[in-house]
């Protein structure tokens, strides 16, 4: 039961403790552009702005990426616009979006 927990932890983190602002984080805007994975979802950031995701039940969605200049993920046209905090850490790219967060590991560099 531990260890289903802690891979629950590695995907899912607990918002009130999400890893944005820390001091271990890189800029956001530099360090975001690439492909990332989690066991629900693929996620690419392509330096021309551009995001596409595939989640784990194959559906696909295309959208825009930008961050806003208060410092937040904003994605549109991936179904509905949405904004997040969102950090990287090391190669942990953390999406804190409805007070869940979602941890994607980096698979590549773009």
């Amino acid at each position: 039961m531990a260890a289903v927990e802690a891979i629950k932890d590695a995907i899912f983190g607990e918002a009130s403790t999400p890893l944005v602002g820390t001091a271990a984080s890189l800029p956001l805007a530099g360090n975001i552009v690439g492909n990332w994975h989690s066991p629900v979802m693929n996620v690419v950031f392509s330096a021309n702005g551009t995001v596409t995701a595939k989640t784990a039940d194959g559906m696909a969605l295309a959208g825009r990426w930008s961050i806003a200049g208060d410092g937040k993920l904003r994605l549109a046209g991936m179904g509905e616009d949405m904004e997040a905090d969102a950090s990287v850490v090391g190669d942990v790219l953390s999406v804190v979006m409805e007070g869940n967060r979602l941890n994607l590991g980096r698979v590549g560099r773009a």
